[in-house]
């Protein structure tokens, strides 16, 4: 009796180790054998899709592979440099400037009569809704299109096709970019 339990435990224990053998290496097997990209062949008359087994597909069809890895690309241009620590930049204008991407954001203080040119999309790329700030303590800030830019806002009593503050001091206002070659001037004094 001992001898029969014996063999039927040997039996049944090469019997789970051969499965368990066999799972492994059929499951390492399967993983090496999976394929890396598939091909596909179309047929040139209908668009009708086959899976081609071999990678090769007939004269009459357009091979395609699913999966597969192309040559890296160029790398694209570098944005602008510098990083936004949280606090304004503000500096204070005394002459006429014409914008650029380092004043994204910035905050200008201006202490006598100056205009602000607004560069064509061509030049300089601000996105659409980028801000700047006017802050005029003295003299009357006029903010110009360049050929092609129109900025909209309170027109200059003088017949200027450019925006403009009141005269005095004390009056803030945003600069907005609200399309391509299209900015708004919205102003404020701080006598109103």
């Amino acid at each position: 009796m001992k001898a029969s339990i014996h063999f039927r435990i040997t039996k049944s224990a090469i019997a789970v180790g051969a499965l368990i053998a066999g799972l492994v290496v059929g499951g390492a097997i399967s993983a090496g054998a999976a394929p890396s990209s598939i091909t596909v062949c179309a047929l040139k008359s209908s668009g009708q899709l086959r899976y081609g087994k071999s990678g090769t597909c007939k004269s009459t069809e357009t091979k395609l592979v699913l999966g597969e890895i192309g040559p890296s690309g160029p790398s694209g241009p570098s944005g602008p440099s510098g990083s936004y620590t949280g606090a304004a930049k503000i500096s204070t204008i005394t002459a006429s400037k014409s914008l650029n991407l380092q004043d994204l954001g910035s905050t200008f203080v201006i202490t006598k009569s100056v205009v602000i040119e607004v560069p064509t999309d061509a030049s300089v790329a601000f996105p659409v809704g980028a801000t700047i700030n006017l802050a005029q303590t003295q003299g009357q800030t006029f903010v110009s299109g360049a050929i092609g830019v129109t900025v909209n806002g309170t027109i200059s009593t003088n017949d200027l096709p450019i925006a403009a503050f009141d005269t005095g001091g004390f009056q803030y206002g945003v600069l907005v970019k609200i399309a391509a070659n299209s900015w708004a001037l919205l102003t404020q004094s701080a006598n109103k």
